[in-house]
């Protein structure tokens, strides 16, 4: 009976042998399994990752190229207010000239004025510079007052 014994005890060993390869086996599948889950995990991840980054690598792409064509914008329109700004200048230059002559002109066909009449032609021109004085273009943000106009001949503030 030794050698039945001998392949009982055989069998016995090889099926505890298969039982642990078994169960190694097993635990290396799950392993695998859960290693498979992380690297799936991880890719989703890295998707999600890659797929942010783009996003926001275009979100900045948008907000500087936006900020470049506002920028340019601003430049053409501080050109613009610039010119503007010229261009009243030369209009109030064109305005003080015409009315320096026609107040000269009346003066010429008027060489009997009086004192006061010449103290308002005076008066008036002072006003027509202080008026149609030129504004400063460098700074566009300023506000000028417009000066109050002398008085007129009869006027009650004049104290006449």
């Amino acid at each position: 009976m030794p050698d039945s014994q001998e392949t009982r005890d055989s069998l016995n060993r090889a099926a505890k042998a298969a039982e642990e390869l078994k169960r190694t086996v097993e635990s290396f599948a799950r392993r695998l399994k859960i290693s498979q889950e992380q690297i799936e995990a991880q890719r989703k991840q890295g998707n999600r990752t890659r797929f942010l980054s783009v996003v926001a690598l275009l979100t900045s792409l948008a907000v500087l190229v936006g900020g470049v064509l506002l920028y340019n914008v601003y430049g053409q329109i501080h050109e613009a207010q610039v010119q503007s700004c010229q261009n009243g200048n030369d209009s109030r230059e064109q305005n003080r000239v015409l009315w320096h002559f026609i107040l000269a002109a009346s003066a010429a066909n008027n060489p009997k004025m009086t004192p006061r009449q010449r103290k308002l032609s005076k008066d008036m021109l002072t006003w027509v510079d202080k008026l149609y004085a030129p504004r400063d273009c460098s700074d566009l943000t300023k506000k000028y007052k417009i000066p109050e106009p002398p008085p007129i001949l009869g006027d009650t503030a004049s104290g006449s």
